[in-house]
């Protein structure tokens, strides 16, 4: 391998450790997570044990030296006997980090601690509310966020109360020349109506009983005021209430007819 071959390696290597050692502590600055405990495993200069935070992100490398430490050493190093043992300090930085050791308390073991609660354990609901934007409260949040609310539906709703939906009225509102109805609304009022149909006469065993006993009839319905939904035969309309009842019912005795030849099969 040659000499600009290994430079290029040992570049890239270094360059990776300096990404991965800034998004660690990145990472631990924006999640609060601190360290308590012993010292043993903590880094003197990398870890955030200190009130200051990071401090060889606070302080830069020019405080390793001022220590008379190096960039390896862990917070045991400066602790004896449970009690802090600093050489002298020489620097004002030296004397900030100093004065602010009497609030940290030397324990048996190393933790992980979860600054944003008392106790130093996380807690989602504090997180939440330390990391959120924080409005004034509107009447109508009940409306949108309960217990038991599908998320996506909550967003939809939140949208719906603040008027941001870009639906079609509302592109026609900007002077959008669109067409107010959807291509397929049709099909789409056709396909719930025979949801909730068959939802209905799958519940309720009589209604189930009063439409198989139309077998071989065309069902009408004859109301003049939805010539979409009825008007059927003389009324020159649609009829579609009358064509789905008869789809169901087909549907219906297939499925009868298909249960009663297994039935036979069984026996």
């Amino acid at each position: 391998m040659s000499s600009s071959s290994i430079g290029k390696k040992l570049a890239t290597e270094t360059d990776h450790f300096r990404f991965r050692w800034s998004l660690t502590n990145t990472l631990l600055s924006f999640l609060h997570i601190g360290f308590s405990g012993d010292g043993s495993t903590i880094s003197l200069w990398h870890d955030r044990w200190h009130p200051n935070g990071v401090l060889y992100q606070t302080y830069g490398h020019r405080i390793v030296y001022d220590a008379a430490s190096n960039l390896q050493a862990k917070v045991s190093s400066v602790i004896q006997n449970k009690e802090w043992c600093w050489c002298p300090a020489r620097s004002e930085d030296m004397v900030e980090i100093q004065s602010k050791l009497s609030l940290i308390q030397i324990k048996e073991s190393d933790k992980a601690v979860w600054s944003l609660t008392a106790a130093g354990n996380f807690n989602c609901a504090a997180t939440w509310q330390h990391l959120r934007s924080k409005q004034i409260e509107v009447p109508w949040w009940k409306l949108i966020w309960f217990q038991g609310a599908i998320p996506k539906h909550c967003f939809i709703g939140w949208l719906a109360m603040k008027d941001r939906l870009t639906t079609k009225d509302r592109l026609l509102l900007w002077g959008i020349n669109v067409d107010p109805v959807r291509s397929d609304w049709d099909s789409i009022k056709i396909e719930v109506m025979y949801s909730a149909l068959k939802c209905k006469f799958s519940i309720y065993p009589h209604l189930n009983s009063m439409l198989l006993s139309t077998a071989g009839s065309v069902l009408v319905e004859a109301s003049p005021h939805d010539l979409f939904w009825g008007g059927g035969r003389d009324g020159e309309g649609l009829n579609y209430l009358g064509r789905l009842l008869m789809r169901l019912r087909s549907e219906f005795l297939g499925e009868s007819s298909t249960s009663s030849e297994s039935s036979c099969l069984a026996v």
